[in-house]
C-alpha cells in the first residue's frame, strides 16, 4: 500500500513546521483524503521530534492516527527495554500499535512477529519497518488470542504485550482484568506458549492488583522519562515454576544518562526505618519511579536518610547524600501554616513553589492563606511531622531530579 504519493511527500516537506489548524483551513494545492493523509504526517512528524528522534529523521516513515501516536512507548523507554531482553530465535509483539516497542526489541531476535487487530496499522507497520531495513519480521493482522491458536505448540522467547486501556466506550481502565487483552485470562496459554512475557502497563495500575492477578512475576520496572513516570513494565519467567522474591527496579531516563535503583518485593517489606526526630539540613523528594514502585523504606537503608513521617515520602539527612534519586534541597527555615507566622519567617515573600504531601489542606487553600502565587526560588513543602504538627519546610534547591546537576 502506498501512503505517500509524491505530491503529499511534496507538501509535508513544504509544511513540515507550520500549524496544522492553520493549513487545514487553507487553499492548497491539496484537497480531501490527500489533504487529510498530509495533515496527519505532519502533525504526527512534529510531535516524533521530541518523542521519536529516529522516526522523525526518516522521511520514510509514515505516522498513524494521534491516538495510536499518543499512545506508543517513546523512543527512550522503547531502548530501554530492549535492553532488558536477551537475544533469541523467536519473539512475538501481541499488541503491535504503532510499532515502537516491536522497532527495537525485535532486532534481539531471528524471527519476530508483529501481532495487530487494527489493518491500517499492520500497513503502516510493513512499511516503517521496511523503512528502518528490519527483515527479521512478519505482520499479523488479528487478535492476540487468534495469533497464539494458529501458533500453538510453538514456543517464544519473548512475548511482549500492551494491553488497551480504554474500553469499548472509550473510557480509560487501570486493573489487568479490564485491559485488552485481558492477561489474567491468558496465563495458562503463556506458561505454554512463552519463555518469558513483558507486559507493559499504564503506570496508574496498581502494583499489588498486577503481583495478584498476573502468574510468575520475576520483576518489576517502574520507567520515567525526565522524572516523569510512563510506564509500568512487567517481566513473567514461565522457565521458573515460581518466582519466590520480586526484584523491583526504578528507572529514571535523564538525557544524558539513566538512574536505577533497585530492590525487591520482600527486602522492602523487611526493612524498617527510624522516623526522623527533627528535620535536618537537607530533605529530599524521591523521583516520580520511586515513589511509583513504593520502595519508600528499601530507600533509607540504601541512602542513609529518614522520612519525616510515615506516609509523607519525604526524607531528611544532616550531611548531603549525593546518591539521593530526586530532587533535593537545603532548608531554610520551617514555620506554621499560617500567614503571620509565614511573614515573619519567610518575609516579602510574593511567589513560591508549594509540594503538599501527606497534608490535609489543599494547595489553592494554602496559597490564598498564605497570599503567594506560583513561582520564585523559594519551595515549600507542607507536610505532617512525627509528632503530627502541620508545618511548612521552606527550601532552596540543590540538584534538579532531571538532569542531577548542582544549581
Amino acid at each position: 500500500m502506498s501512503f505517500l504519493t509524491p505530491s503529499i511527500v511534496s507538501f509535508i516537506k513544504e509544511h513540515a513546521t507550520d500549524d496544522v489548524r492553520k493549513l487545514a483551513l487553507c487553499k492548497c494545492d491539496l484537497s480531501g483524503d490527500d489533504l487529510k493523509t498530509a495533515l496527519q504526517q505532519i502533525e504526527g512528524l512534529q510531535k516524533a521530534k521530541q518523542k521519536l528522534p529516529s522516526w522523525a529523521a526518516n522521511d520514510k516513515v509514515v505516522y498513524p492516527v494521534q491516538l495510536s501516536l499518543e499512545q506508543c512507548s517513546s523512543e527512550a523507554t522503547a531502548r530501554f527495554k530492549a535492553q532488558l531482553v536477551a537475544d533469541g530465535d523467536a519473539m512475538a509483539d501481541l499488541t503491535g500499535g504503532f510499532g515502537i516497542d516491536f522497532t527495537f526489541i525485535s532486532r534481539r531476535f531471528k524471527q519476530a512477529d508483529y501481532v495487530e487487530t487494527n489493518e491500517t496499522l499492520c500497513k503502516i507497520a510493513e512499511n516503517n519497518l521496511h523503512a528502518f531495513g528490519l527483515t527479521n519480521w512478519q505482520v499479523f493482522n488479528t487478535d492476540a488470542e487468534s495469533y497464539l491458536k494458529q501458533h500453538n505448540g510453538q514456543r517464544f522467547d519473548l512475548l511482549f504485550v500492551d494491553p488497551a486501556r480504554r474500553d469499548a466506550n472509550g473510557r480509560k481502565t487501570v486493573a489487568p482484568s479490564d485491559c485488552t487483552p485481558d492477561l489474567t485470562l491468558l496465563q495458562d496459554v503463556f506458561r505454554l506458549s512463552a519463555r518469558k512475557v513483558m507486559v507493559k502497563y499504564s503506570p496508574m495500575l496498581d502494583i499489588g492488583t498486577a503481583i495478584r492477578e498476573l502468574n510468575n512475576i520475576e520483576s518489576i520496572y517502574t520507567i520515567s522519562v525526565a522524572n516523569e513516570c510512563k510506564e509500568l513494565l512487567i517481566i513473567q519467567n514461565f522457565d521458573a515454576d515460581v518466582c519466590s522474591d520480586i526484584q523491583i527496579s526504578c528507572v529514571n531516563i535523564k538525557p544524558t544518562t539513566t538512574d536505577v535503583f533497585e530492590t525487591s518485593l520482600n527486602r522492602e517489606k523487611e526493612a524498617t526505618v527510624t522516623i526522623a526526630s527533627s528535620i535536618g539540613r537537607f530533605l529530599y523528594e524521591p523521583n516520580s519511579s520511586i515513589m511509583k514502585a513504593g520502595a519508600f523504606k528499601s530507600i533509607c537503608k540504601a541512602w542513609g536518610i529518614e522520612p519525616l513521617q510515615q506516609n509523607s515520602h519525604l526524607y531528611t539527612s544532616q550531611t548531603f547524600k549525593h546518591e539521593v534519586q530526586g530532587r533535593a534541597f537545603e532548608v531554610i527555615a520551617t514555620c506554621k501554616i499560617n500567614q503571620n507566622d509565614f511573614n515573619k519567617t519567610f518575609p516579602d515573600t510574593k511567589k513560591a513553589n508549594l509540594t503538599i504531601r501527606n497534608c490535609p489542606l489543599r494547595q489553592e487553600d494554602i496559597r490564598k492563606k498564605l497570599k503567594i502565587k506560583e513561582g520564585g526560588d523559594l519551595y515549600l513543602f507542607a507536610t505532617t511531622l512525627m509528632n503530627k504538627e502541620l508545618v511548612l519546610i521552606g527550601c532552596k534547591k540543590v540538584r534538579n531530579s532531571i538532569t542531577d546537576s548542582a544549581l
